[in-house]
């Protein structure tokens, strides 16, 4: 690499006639180039450049060095442009892993967009509430709605949800409505399956942090099952708003513990190591962050 750099140098130089020119082209002060040039020489023991005041000019060693590394400097530059030209545009397999409700009920429709957008990217698109492993399983992003644990992978913030405790009238009506964390555990409550504190909810008080065992009829691992369940009667549940809004729009589940709401929980594209990010995957975070703003 050491040698390429000098033997740039001096081409710059020959070619342009200037050290300023060469310094200006190669993106290093003319100092840079004169030292490069001047190593190259005493590595070669040979005189490559004619220096006067006004005018600088290759010797015959020099018309000859010229010759043979001009052309192949050249052939590396284009095969490094083309390299990049073609990774600039966002092709081949993009394999992600999405929540089940968030990824089909949210992000799909930007996932339409994308592959329309861009005709050569080919999608294979999980979606479930099973935590996976990005380098185990080939992956090149995942969506978590989670406090992410350190690690080595990179992460991007695309927006936040909050979890809802909510139950139907039916079910109030027969059963009572629960007006402290505390009373959770005399009702039936409906279990997430992949929920990383197990069967025990969290919630925020003045007083500090309650957590309540709770346990019920169902454990699922689908959101949307647990919210038809609750809307059905059989307990209650805590669904992420994006699940169970439309429900309490219409009233078939009613907020509960509203005193106790949890605090908005951040959503997160999260990529393997890397110094990079490909362009499949930048150009989806964009598409992702743009749709989310919308």
């Amino acid at each position: 690499m050491k040698d390429l750099e000098l033997i740039a140098a001096f081409v710059a130089v020959a070619r342009s006639g200037s050290f300023t020119d060469a310094a200006e082209v190669l993106g290093v002060s003319k100092a840079t180039v004169s030292k490069r040039v001047a190593a190259l020489e005493d590595q070669m023991g040979l005189t490559l450049l004619h220096r006067t005041t006004r005018h600088v000019a290759p010797t015959d060693a020099g018309e000859q060095l010229l010759d043979q590394a001009g052309p192949a400097l050249d052939v590396l530059a284009a095969a490094r442009g083309a390299v990049l030209d073609r990774q600039d545009a966002p092709v081949g397999t993009l394999r992600v892993s999405l929540p089940n409700g968030y990824g089909t009920r949210t992000l799909a429709p930007a996932l339409a967009r994308l592959m329309e957008a861009h005709p050569k990217l080919r999608l294979e698109a999980s979606f479930s509430d099973r935590v996976v492993n990005l380098l185990d399983e080939g992956l090149d992003m995942a969506i978590r709605i989670a406090d992410l644990p350190d690690s080595s992978l990179r992460a991007r913030r695309l927006g936040q949800m909050r979890r809802i405790v909510c139950a139907s009238p039916d079910y109030l009506a027969r059963f009572g409505t629960p007006a402290h964390p505390s009373d959770l555990q005399g009702h039936r409550c409906l279990l997430y399956q992949y929920r990383q504190s197990g069967h025990t909810w969290t919630f925020p008080s003045p007083a500090g942090d309650v957590s309540v065992s709770v346990d019920g009829p169902v454990l699922s691992d689908s959101g949307d099952a647990l919210l038809a369940f609750a809307q059905a009667g059989l307990g209650v549940a805590q669904l992420p708003d994006f699940v169970c809004q439309a429900a309490l729009d219409d009233g078939s589940v009613v907020p509960l513990l509203e005193d106790f709401a949890e605090a908005p929980r951040t959503i997160w594209a999260v990529m393997p190591p890397g110094r990079h990010t490909s362009p499949k995957v930048r150009v989806l975070v964009d598409f992702l962050l743009e749709h989310l703003a919308r």
